[in-house]
């Protein structure tokens, strides 16, 4: 009688141990999936963001290309005399 006492005695402990570890585990998972959430949710919206920003990035740097592309076809001449009156050119090899 007394060897069945401290067995379920034992018992009991072992599956107090085991019932908090396994608390203790769950609360961590719950904690780290409610950061996982909360990231993914800012990420999310930096990303609709970026969609949203691109395509005007995309369309403004093609316009500045023709802008440029057209500057320099008219002022070639005048760009070229800038940089050569203030740039000193090296020697080539």
């Amino acid at each position: 009688m007394l060897e069945n006492n401290k067995k379920v005695t034992f018992l009991q402990y072992l599956n107090t141990v085991i019932l908090t570890a396994i608390g203790i585990f769950a609360a961590i998972a719950v904690i780290t999936l409610d950061k996982i959430r909360d990231n993914q949710s800012d990420f999310a919206t930096r990303l609709v963001k970026v969609e949203t920003i691109q395509p005007l990035n995309t369309t403004s740097i093609t316009d500045v290309s023709k802008r440029i592309g057209v500057l320099e076809s008219n002022y070639l001449e005048l760009i070229k005399s800038w940089v050569d009156a203030n740039y000193i050119r090296k020697p080539q090899k």
